[in-house]
């Protein structure tokens, strides 16, 4: 009985500190957002993404990313291509033909050019499962390339493949970034990390993230990565983001030293029309003599003189102002929508700190 209610209290204290650690990882998401002219890119194991994509959508709804890398997507090839997020095209992906599960793909912000890249050959169903996209953005090329690899896969194979891979692809004058599910833990030393560093470092790439992203009842593991030039993308920074999509935790990479043109902005022109402006305006046409407009006989050149001093008078009582408009691609997403996401999270939160507790 004494430990029943000390176990209830504990759940009490931690749904008060989940409810405080949702703020303030809201927070430190606003926090750490990069300006939104500046290249992101995301990656998660979503573990399945059919009727996940609305809830992933709301999870980034804060950040403004250019490229969302997904492993494990669970679909066959008729699926992936039905599968729509807003203002994103799947530009690579990898589907399973003899076993379930599995996959990748990589989304791309509607407004960046980019070519596919063909990985098929390099593929092998749970060994090693790649896709590639090179994106044009203003005089930077940067190569984006998302890779699964079972933890029940010959290792042997997957390296290989790999390495045949960035032969292929790799060059000194294009960023490569290389993510996905490794299944190699980086938290500590072993063969398969030590051969993966071996492998990638001859190609100037190197992992970034810090953190655990998986927690799982009491273990946590980083098998999940992200490999960059470090020396060559100094001005980097990565996060971990916790959406409760899956067990799998999301890495959000941001590279501050690569600009991208946001079209989504798009520039629109008004006249302000007021009950004052048209009062005024008014008042300004009264006092037009209008005589140009009365003293030709010609019909034609009688409107065209009308129409000159009247265009005239209502630009200047209703002179064009400029803004910028942005899409909302998400009217669907209601506050009732955004409520459940958020409540969904905290007690996914909550699950897993007393999971961890029992």
């Amino acid at each position: 009985m004494v430990n029943n209610l000390r176990f209830n209290n504990v759940c009490r204290a931690m749904t008060n500190n989940i409810s405080k650690d949702h703020d303030q990882s809201n927070k430190k998401l606003i926090l750490n957002k990069h300006t939104e002219n500046t290249f992101t890119a995301f990656h998660q194991n979503i573990y399945g993404l059919p009727n996940k994509k609305e809830e992933l959508l709301n999870s980034l709804t804060r950040n403004s990313l250019q490229i969302i890398c997904i492993t494990e997507h669970h679909l066959i090839d008729k699926e992936l291509e039905g599968i729509t997020l807003h203002t994103y095209t799947l530009g690579a992906k990898f589907h399973r033909r003899i076993h379930q599960w599995g996959g990748v793909c990589i989304f791309i912000q509607n407004n960046i050019h980019y070519t596919n890249i063909n990985m098929d050959r390099y593929s092998i169903e749970k060994d090693i499962e790649i896709c590639a996209v090179k994106l044009y953005i203003l005089s930077c090329t940067i190569i984006i390339i998302t890779v699964y690899r079972s933890p029940t896969c010959n290792i042997a194979y997957f390296l290989n493949n790999l390495e045949a891979a960035l032969k292929q692809i790799y060059s000194n004058t294009v960023d490569t970034i290389l993510c996905g599910d490794f299944n190699i833990n980086y938290l500590n030393d072993n063969q398969n990390k030590q051969a993966l560093n071996s492998l990638l470092t001859s190609y100037s790439l190197y992992s970034v993230i810090d953190f655990p992203t998986r927690i799982h009842n009491n273990s946590n593991t980083m098998i999940f990565n992200i490999f960059i030039n470090k020396f060559k993308n100094v001005n980097y920074s990565v996060y971990s983001l916790i959406n409760g999509l899956s067990n799998h935790d999301a890495q959000v990479l941001n590279l501050s030293d690569i600009i991208v043109p946001d079209d989504r902005n798009e520039l629109h022109s008004y006249g302000e029309i007021n009950t004052h402006s048209l009062n005024e305006f008014q008042t300004s046409l009264s006092y037009e003599a209008w005589e140009n407009v009365f003293s030709d006989n010609d019909t034609n050149t009688t409107f065209n003189n009308f129409l000159n001093t009247f265009l005239r008078t209502f630009n200047v009582r209703f002179p064009k102002k400029r803004t910028k408009l942005r899409q909302n691609n998400k009217a669907w997403l209601t506050t009732g929508i955004k409520t459940s996401c958020n409540n969904k999270r905290k007690l996914y939160l909550l699950y897993r700190k007393v999971t961890i507790l029992t």
